[in-house]
């Protein structure tokens, strides 16, 4: 909700341009230029651009979170102000696919990134939900966020998104809570991997499922 990705599956499971205009490869898969889309800013008000791209990429590849799963990166360059050149050691067909990364590799504004003290809780991507301010998130209570009334993108009616003013998350550990307090109408949404609940939620009137593409 807070964050964009740089690609994201369409509905035929193909990876194509998100929050960049376009990822194109050379002819081998072994240099990817990735464009920036114009006009869009992160929740501080800061752009989106080519700095922005390099500063994730390269946290990507060195940190510890993502570091394997990016080692096939060589070097990330900036071309222009809105254009970044992405060399692989070997060819890589599937980098659309890994800068989506199951919806998790989210862009954050450089500004979150440049400060390793307050990173992990200060929040700021281009998302169609932002942090209101620091107290909206209270660790393994709830985390609240606001719409975002700049969101760069539309319905395919042209409607202005998001259509929520807010979202809160709860994190409710145990599978079975998470399901009777959906049936019971305290939750509107629920995560769960467990084919057991999926299977007894599609009985409950007015309950479906959406299934993340792989």
């Amino acid at each position: 909700s807070v964050y964009d990705t740089l690609t994201a599956p369409n509905t035929k499971g193909e990876y194509v341009p998100n929050l960049a205009e376009s990822v194109t490869p050379n002819s081998d898969f072994t240099e990817w230029t990735i464009k920036a889309r114009s006009g869009i800013q992160f929740h501080d008000g800061t752009p989106f651009n080519a700095d922005a791209i390099v500063a994730n990429l390269e946290a990507w590849r060195k940190g510890r979170l993502f570091v394997f799963v990016y080692s096939n990166i060589a070097s990330v360059d900036k071309v222009d102000d809105m254009t970044v050149k992405v060399t692989t050691k070997v060819p890589w067909a599937a980098c659309p696919a890994y800068l989506y990364l199951v919806g998790r590799a989210g862009i954050a504004a450089p500004a979150q990134l440049a400060n390793a003290d307050t990173c992990a809780t200060n929040l700021i991507g281009t998302g169609p939900f932002k942090l209101n301010s620091p107290g909206d998130w209270k660790v393994n209570e709830s985390l609240t966020v606001v719409k975002n009334p700049s969101y760069w993108k539309k319905d395919s009616k042209g409607k202005q998104l998001p259509y929520l003013d807010k979202i809160v998350f709860v994190p409710v550990a145990d599978g079975p809570s998470r399901q009777t307090q959906l049936e019971g109408g305290q939750l509107d949404l629920m995560h769960t991997s467990s084919a057991q609940i999926i299977d007894a939620l599609k009985s409950v009137n007015g309950i479906t499922e959406t299934v993340e593409p792989d």
